[in-house]
């Protein structure tokens, strides 16, 4: 009997409850098949131990009455071990589903998230496309006006490309000069047709135009002349832009004494002549007038005023007609001319008042292309008299 129980393997069950255990550790999954496998297994090993410790007593001759009390305590033992390990394995359990039920609503919730994102991340793709979509058939639109409508003016480029900053451009084949700020008290577009800045030593006077150097300056005035006469018309093409507006700027110097619009001049009332003392901005042929700039030597009204600027208060000079307002004249030493600085006292009220000084600004009620001219012109002979200009710049739109 005691070879029989000693050819028995009482430690396999509690491996397989260790490895059960470590199984559990593993994977939850299997936590509740392997809770039953336990019990059993502890009931066994009760079972069994029971049976050794009476195989002992009857060894030593312990005696009978002692075998009932061991088995006993040990059934007893057993019970409370057994009630406690249902206990923790109920609590086990409980736990095991909350984790699972945990589980699940992260599932959900996890889940319930992806496809939130993946619902934005498909409207984020939709307003993509979209966006895409209305640049291409801006671009789309731009295209179809420049074809409809040629660029060829600084004009055309300011519409069609608002924020283009002032710089050069090159437009149908031509390199031109774009102011595209405020000019003339106006928007900008505005395309340069002429310009000459003698304080650069790059630049020179116009075919005709005689040089000439006045206190370090350069400027530029009429070839020799024994009596009235015009520079040879300096000649500014506007490459057939149509334009209804001129604003330009002229800076010269007053040589000897000129005596701006004098009622004395035979040539007054024509335009193609020297009519003033001064300078002459005209467009198209015949010439049409755009603006005149005068110049008077005269400090103050003698002669009963007939030398000082008709602007001048107390001047009898009479404007011709074709000149109108549109003038600027200036008296005395004060250089350089029409620039709105250093005028004389009696003048600025009158003479010096306009508000787009240095700038003059035309305004006409057809568009036209009609190219632009500017002369200098003097009634009386190089040695008495001549108005020579420094800068010019003139733009249209």
């Amino acid at each position: 009997m005691m070879e029989a129980r000693k050819g028995q393997t009482p430690h396999m069950p509690q491996e397989s409850i260790s490895a059960q255990d470590d199984e559990h550790l593993n994977d939850r999954s299997r936590f509740t098949p392997s809770l039953c496998k336990i019990s059993i297994a502890i009931g066994i090993l009760a079972v069994l131990i029971a049976l050794l410790v009476g195989m002992i007593i009857d060894i030593r001759g312990g005696g009978d009455r002692d075998i009932p009390i061991s088995v006993t305590e040990l059934v007893k033992n057993n019970t409370l071990l057994q009630a406690k390990f249902n206990k923790v394995s109920m609590a086990l359990e409980k736990q095991s589903k909350q984790f699972e039920q945990l589980k699940i609503d992260t599932d959900i919730a996890l889940e319930k998230q992806r496809k939130q994102i993946d619902q934005l991340t498909l409207q984020l793709n939709n307003a993509t496309d979209r966006i895409s979509s209305v640049a291409t058939e801006l671009q789309n639109q731009t295209t179809r006006v420049s074809s409809l409508q040629p660029i060829l003016s600084c004009e055309d480029i300011k519409r069609l490309h608002p924020k283009n900053q002032t710089g050069y451009y090159y437009v149908n084949y031509k390199t031109m000069y774009c102011n595209m700020d405020q000019l003339c008290g106006l928007g900008g577009g505005w395309t340069r047709v002429a310009y000459l800045d003698m304080s650069d030593a790059t630049q020179s006077c116009p075919t005709g135009f005689r040089q000439y150097t006045i206190g370090g300056k350069r400027s530029c005035g009429r070839p020799e002349s024994d009596g009235g006469s015009c520079t040879p018309a300096a000649k500014f093409l506007t490459n057939g832009i149509s334009y209804s507006q001129i604003c330009g700027r002229v800076e010269g110097y007053s040589k000897a004494i000129p005596d701006a619009l004098s009622n004395d001049n035979p040539q007054r009332n024509n335009i193609d002549s020297s009519y003033v003392d001064g300078v002459s901005v005209t467009r198209g042929s015949p010439r049409q007038h755009v603006w005149t700039f005068a110049a008077s030597s005269a400090t103050s009204n003698y002669a009963d005023g007939q030398y000082s600027c008709p602007c001048t208060p107390g001047s009898t000079q009479q404007v011709p007609s074709f000149i109108g307002n549109n003038y600027y004249c200036e008296g005395g030493g004060a250089d350089p001319l029409w620039d709105g600085q250093d005028c004389l006292p009696k003048e600025k009220a009158t003479c010096c008042s306009s508000p787009y000084l240095p700038w003059f600004y035309r305004k006409f009620d057809t568009a036209t292309t009609d190219y632009i001219e500017l002369r200098v012109c003097c009634d009386e002979a190089i040695h008495d008299e001549d108005v020579p200009v420094s800068l010019y710049e003139i733009y249209i739109k």
